[in-house]
This record gives C-alpha cells, structure tokens and sequence, in this order.
C-alpha cells in the first residue's frame, strides 16, 4: 500500500513540475505576447521583450556623402549633415536635410532594416521634385537609393550613405 501511495506522489509530483508556466516572469512590451517563455513581438518592434522599435536603430545623427546621375548626362557629388529622427510610430522615420534640400522627408520601415521612400515632394536648388525609393541600415551606415522626378520625368538617381 505504501508503494502504491509513494507512486501516485511521484507521479503527481511530475505532472505538476510538468505544467510549469514558462511565461510567469517574462513581460513582453509593446503589445508582444509570450508563448512558452520567448516573446512574439508585433511588426515594428524587436528584443528580448520587444522593447526595441525598429526605428530606434535608424535614429541619430549622420555624415551623409551622395553620389547623383543626372538624366541626360552628368554626375556630381555632395557632403552634408543629416538628421533621423522618430516618433511614436514604431515603423517611420523621418530624414532631415533630405538631399541638401534643408526640407524633412519620412520614410516607412518595411523590416527592422529596410524602408521605403514613398512619394513626396522635396524642392531642391529651386525645382519641385518627387521623391521615391529605398533604403536599408547595417550597423551605424544607411543607404538610401532614390530618383528625384519632376513633371513625372526621373532627373536624377541618387544614392545616400549616412555614416553616424
């Protein structure tokens, strides 16, 4: 009889390590939700406990060389400074001095490492441009690659690199 109750607290005691709440201390933010003991982050966030936003990485500011094509003939370059910021959209940005044109642009990150420049109207040295493109970060640098139209006509193709 003892053998038979030592057996059923053995396996009693098994079945109640076994059910263990891996998610008990773990508290994932940004609306992230724990399963079995690792956090599923929302799009737009990353981290242990999804405290990151994919736009904090972008953030600060930078040294920016760009290398321009213009359409017809020609090339030039530019140095200038830049500023990216953001803001309570985990997923957007914002660019300032978007090329040395002193005007702000935002740019919608598409991962935690990519974005895209949707169409907005920049003007630069006195001509109102379109802007479009892509960009991506590695470490501390971000390449941005863009064409500048006007009157729907593409007249430069641009590519960025900030460097922080």
């Amino acid at each position: 009889m003892k053998k038979i109750i030592f057996g059923l607290l053995a396996v009693t005691a098994v079945a109640f390590t076994s059910c263990k709440d891996e998610c008990k201390d773990i508290t994932c933010s940004n609306g992230g939700t724990c399963t079995e003991g690792i956090c599923d982050c929302p799009s737009g966030y990353e981290g242990t406990n999804c405290e990151t936003s994919w736009a904090s990485a972008f953030a600060g500011n930078y040294n920016v060389s760009e290398t321009y094509t213009i359409a017809g003939g020609g090339s030039g370059t530019e140095n200038f400074s830049s500023v990216i910021s953001t803001g309570t959209d985990p997923k957007k940005i914002t660019i300032s001095n978007f090329s040395v044109s002193g005007q702000n642009i935002t740019a919608d990150l598409e991962t935690a490492n990519s974005l895209k420049i949707n169409s907005q109207t920049v003007t630069v040295s006195g001509t109102q441009f379109v802007a479009n493109g892509t960009g991506s970060i590695a470490g501390s640098t971000v390449t941005l690659n863009y064409t500048l139209a006007t009157g729907g006509v593409v007249a430069l193709t641009v590519t960025d690199i900030y460097t922080k």
